[in-house]
């Protein structure tokens, strides 16, 4: 499983999301919140945090867009110059969620809990598995790494990881 980048109408990647998960495609949409005047009274409401784009997870490059293409309110997927579009790093999209819940301050919905399997995607152990533990601070985590036979707990910035699938 890859996420790719997905193009929707103008203002209409909601619309896209809703149709998308109907045809049962794991999508993602990040949204920010911002606060607006209207009137005389502020308002407070989520807002795309790149508009006009949402993320979609697929299997594999091979399969048909067509569904995709012809999906209410999708424009297209994003590809460079090639025929077929081009998969996100890994656990890039992970990344961003984590980092979004972890600004909003939202503890209800944690991507990482106590006993998952991580994979460290930069510093000195780049691409060991490890376990995690807990949160260390907002942008910080404990994890359980094998080191020596032993379970060593190290503490590593929560951007430098990606949930092994």
């Amino acid at each position: 499983m890859a996420w790719y980048l997905l193009q929707t109408k103008a203002r209409q990647e909601r619309r896209a999301l809703l149709h998308l998960q109907q045809q049962n495609y794991s999508c993602y949409l990040p949204e920010i919140r911002q606060e607006r005047l209207q009137g005389t009274q502020h308002v407070v409401e989520a807002s795309p945090l790149f508009p006009g784009y949402l993320f979609i997870e697929l299997e594999h490059v091979g399969q048909s867009w067509a569904p995709i293409r012809s999906t209410r309110g999708v424009l297209r997927l994003v590809g460079f110059g090639t025929a077929a579009p081009l998969a996100l790093p890994d656990g890039w999209v992970e990344a961003l969620r984590l980092r979004l819940l972890l600004q909003r301050g939202d503890a209800a919905e944690p991507i990482l809990k106590a006993g998952d399997k991580v994979l460290l995607t930069t510093g000195a152990f780049a691409g060991m598995e490890a376990v995690f533990d807990c949160y260390d601070g907002q942008q910080r985590a404990i994890i359980l790494l094998r080191c020596m036979e032993t379970l060593q707990r190290v503490g590593v910035p929560l951007d430098s990881l990606s949930k092994d699938r």
